[in-house]
């Protein structure tokens, strides 16, 4: 219990009453010859005061027996044991006047002495230990928890050298409770039987259980004679027995053969496919071949044409109106045979620009000629921003090397797909300059250039000597220190004897096991902490065997002081 501001009220109320009871003591001894007596009045008001406080500080053991009580909080409690218990002893001097009397007053104020010297004692360790606790123990902890604590992490120390160092050969019995704890914090026991599991790869000889409902895979000559597959391509047959063809099929026949009877179907051709036969059929003037099959049908049936989807109408629609109309007296020549069934092939919208760009054309100089027919104006194809790039460069091009060349015109149909039929001979645009390189002064000193990246280094396996040489370490040394927290011989209490020892490991073992090493020393040095921990609870608490006893005797002391008073002591004025 700290002393604090919370205590003002009762140092407060205690000062007035020690005031009075001393200013009335002072006013007696002043009117009597003798001074009070414990028989007198003010004796018998001021050792019956004391008595009450005195039975009131001894009614925290009984409180702290029944917290079930409420009857004012433990901290009321404690307070009132403090203050009032010390009230108590000096109205207790007031009512003896200070004497010693008898022998059995002499022992009431011994022990009375004793309980109140006692207080006094813990109530100082109550207020450094705990300070004391936050400095010197980090890691505090219920001290309940401690001897659970040393078992999980002596199993903690056992896993990691175990990883480290190989299986340990130690008895693992008593931690088993233990190490379940761990394994389910660290969650890795997703069912009952993995403990066994990861016990083994820890400790030797843990006996691991059988698979629940494993069957054996051993049988019998005749049950494998029996349960022989038969064979799925059996000898065929001649063709002259059973009176059957090969591609007939009976009760007899087995799959395989049934399938290598039927002929292979043929693989139906796509709606755009059949469009664009049909387009192809139309522009070279014949009809539209029938798609191939590999069962050909009779003659007789004919094939019902597919529906077109309304979109491929739409477009067979905007086709057909933009299509310039065949004129019956001359038919077109043939050489333009290749500019119509480009002009079929372009979508409505390239058909649209073209259609666009023929009106917004000037019209020509000279007039056909009589005898030939005029045929339908070609639509102009638009040109791509790289061909018109391209024919900008060739018109410049030309302009340079011959004045006389006529300007640049627009490329028709005719002329692109001659520039397509013939992609060699169109002008290739100028090379563009790259800026020059600007190089850097070598340096004086060499720069090293990474051309791959460095294979990554692989440690060297660790010798067996020194993996066993910590794996003896632990269980000579850590172990134990870890489970009782006593090491008389190795002196891994001390932290600085610990320290020594460590850094004399790790100077002869490698470096790939230093972090183990370090981890071992973390878990020792918890434990010292827990050590320390319950050196200063006891120091917190064992005072009260010197405390209580003498309360007891006291208790004891009191009730016969009184009887003894009451028949014996005569009651003065």
């Amino acid at each position: 219990m700290l002393i604090d501001r919370t205590h003002k009220p009762w140092f407060v109320g205690c000062s007035l009453v020690l005031t009075s009871a001393a200013s009335a003591y002072w006013a007696m001894s002043k009117q009597s010859i003798h001074g009070p007596t414990g028989g007198s009045v003010l004796g018998l008001i001021l050792g019956i005061c004391g008595s009450l406080l005195m039975i009131f500080a001894a009614l925290l053991a009984v409180r702290k027996r029944l917290p079930t009580w409420r009857v004012g909080s433990a901290q009321f409690w404690l307070r009132g044991h403090l203050w009032l218990g010390s009230l108590g002893f000096v109205l207790i001097l007031f009512h003896a006047g200070f004497g010693w009397g008898g022998l059995l007053e002499n022992l009431l104020w011994i022990s009375f002495g004793m309980v109140v010297l006692t207080g006094f004692a813990g109530l100082a360790l109550q207020q450094v230990i705990p300070r004391f606790l936050t400095t010197r123990v980090p890691l505090e902890t219920m001290v309940a928890q401690i001897p659970f604590l040393s078992q999980t992490m002596q199993f903690r120390a056992d896993q990691l050298v175990a990883k480290q160092a190989g299986v340990l050969d130690v008895d693992y019995e008593p931690l088993k409770p233990f190490a379940k704890e761990v394994l389910k914090q660290q969650r890795v026991l997703k069912r009952e039987s993995d403990f066994p599991k990861e016990l083994a790869k820890v400790y030797a000889n843990v006996p691991l259980p059988e698979a629940d409902g494993k069957k054996s895979t051993a049988r019998a000559p005749a049950e494998i004679i029996a349960t022989k597959p038969t064979p799925l391509n059996p000898a065929p047959l001649p063709p002259g027995e059973g009176g059957r063809r090969p591609g007939e099929g009976s009760e007899g026949d087995t799959l395989p053969n049934a399938l290598a009877a039927t002929p292979p179907a043929a693989k139906p051709k796509s709606p755009l496919e059949l469009m664009r036969e049909k387009a192809a059929a139309k522009i070279a003037g014949g009809e539209s071949p029938a798609p191939a099959s590999a069962n050909p049908s009779p003659p007789a049936a004919a094939e019902p044409e597919k529906k077109l989807s309304p979109l491929e109408q739409m477009r067979a629609k905007t086709t057909a109106k933009l299509s310039p109309q065949p004129i019956v007296e001359s038919p077109a020549p043939a050489a333009e045979a290749p500019v119509l069934a480009e002009v079929k092939k372009q979508s409505p919208l390239e058909q649209m620009r073209a259609k666009m760009a023929a009106k917004s054309a000037p019209p020509p100089n000279e007039a056909a000629p009589a005898t030939e027919v005029p045929a339908a104006p070609t639509p102009e194809k638009k040109l791509s921003p790289l061909q018109q790039m391209q024919a900008k460069l060739a018109a410049a091009k030309g302009s340079s090397t011959d004045p006389t060349t006529e300007p640049h015109k627009p490329l028709t149909v005719e002329k692109l797909v001659s520039s397509e039929l013939s992609a060699a001979d169109m002008p290739a645009p100028p090379a563009v300059k790259k800026p020059a390189v600007v190089a850097k002064p070598i340096s004086e000193k060499p720069v090293a250039i990474a051309t791959s990246k460095s294979p990554a280094k692989i440690a060297a396996p660790t010798h067996p000597a020194l993996l066993t040489e910590l794996r003896d370490f632990h269980i000579r040394v850590v172990r134990s220190f870890l489970s009782t927290g006593r090491s008389p011989q190795y002196r891994l209490d001390e932290g600085i004897s610990a320290r020594r020892l460590f850094a004399q490991l790790r100077s002869d073992l490698p470096a790939e096991l230093h972090e183990s090493i370090q981890e071992l020393e973390d878990l020792c040095e918890e434990r010292r902490q827990f050590n320390t921990q319950l050196r200063l609870h006891r120091w917190l608490h064992w005072w009260l065997i010197l405390h209580i006893p003498p309360s007891i005797a006291m208790l004891v002391l009191f009730v016969a002081h009184v009887i003894v008073s009451l028949r014996v002591v005569p009651f003065g004025r």
